[in-house]
Parts: structure tokens; C-alpha cells; sequence
């Protein structure tokens, strides 16, 4: 096979991976639109990873209830004595599985609300430096009126760490 063959194919192959993630990025923007995080794709991939492994847990848990209840059908057919104590520990597993997934869901709800507040601390430090800040033409440096530089920098600071603390619920 010549070089300009080897070179062609792979130009096509290159193609072909860059329309594939163009119908990725595609996707995640319609589900950024539908989550209400319109143009933050990256939202948008964290929301779908959270439902695939909300989807997970959900399926292990579908498979436990499953074969307990199948267990506990076969023991009361059989008359077997045992069948109250599969209802309790299939009872049990019910509850403590839906309070984990319960607690998950909540801490993933938490952390996108921490993530949406700190968007919002930071659009308004960046209209504040927009609207006040200046840049130095001799040094380069932003500069605002009174104490501006450290408003705009402890909001800056904020929105970090609500990311920062929203990271650490996921």
C-alpha cells in the first residue's frame, strides 16, 4: 500500500471520529437544552454519567428484589416456615437500597444547584469587571474603583469553592 493510500485512509478514519463526536457534542447540547443548562455541554455529560449510574444501581437492585421475591414465592408454594423470614429481609434490603439511592440522588441534585449558584456568582463577577474594571495600559493590570479588585476576587473565590464542594458530593 503506497503512502498516499496509507495517508488518504487515514484522513477518512479521522473524518469519520470527527463526525462522530460532532453527533456526541450534538447530543449533549439538546440534552443541556432539555436539563436546563442550555450551551454547558459539560453539564450536560455529568448529567447523563448520573443516570447511567443511577440506571446501574437501579438495576442491581431490580435483580436482588427479583430474586428474593423468587425465592420467597418457591418457599411459600412449598409451605416452608422460612417465607416470613425472606418477606423481612427482602423488606430490609428494600429499604436500606432505597434510602442509599435516595441520599445519591439527593447529593447529585446538591451539587448541581451548588454548581448552578456558582455560575451565578461568577456571571456577576464578570458583568462587575466588565462594568468597573479597567486595564492598565502601561502595566496590563485590571483595575477598579475602591475595592473593587477584591470584591471581584473573593466572588471569584466563591464560585470555586461551591464547585470545589460540589465535586466532593458526586
Amino acid at each position: 500500500m503506497s503512502m498516499d493510500q496509507l495517508y488518504t485512509d487515514a484522513l477518512k478514519e479521522l473524518e469519520e471520529v470527527k463526525a462522530e463526536r460532532d453527533e456526541y457534542r450534538n447530543h449533549l447540547a439538546v440534552i443541556a437544552d432539555m436539563t436546563g443548562n442550555k450551551g454547558d455541554i459539560g453539564a450536560a455529560h455529568e448529567g447523563v454519567n448520573a443516570v447511567i449510574e443511577e440506571c446501574g444501581a437501579l438495576a442491581a437492585h431490580l435483580e436482588s428484589l427479583t430474586s428474593l421475591w423468587t425465592e420467597l414465592g418457591y418457599s411459600m408454594a412449598d409451605g416452608n416456615d422460612d417465607a416470613g423470614q425472606l418477606w423481612q429481609a427482602l423488606e430490609n434490603l428494600f429499604a436500606s437500597k432505597s434510602a442509599a439511592s435516595l441520599a445519591r440522588r439527593d447529593a447529585l441534585k446538591q451539587a448541581q444547584g451548588m454548581n448552578k449558584a456558582a455560575d451565578i456568582i461568577a456571571n456577576k463577577a464578570e458583568a462587575y469587571n466588565a462594568e468597573h474594571g479597567k486595564t492598565d495600559p502601561e502595566t496590563g493590570h485590571r483595575e477598579y474603583p475602591c475595592d473593587g479588585a477584591e470584591y471581584y476576587n473573593e466572588m471569584m473565590e466563591l464560585a470555586d469553592e461551591l464547585r470545589q464542594q460540589a465535586e466532593g458530593l458526586r
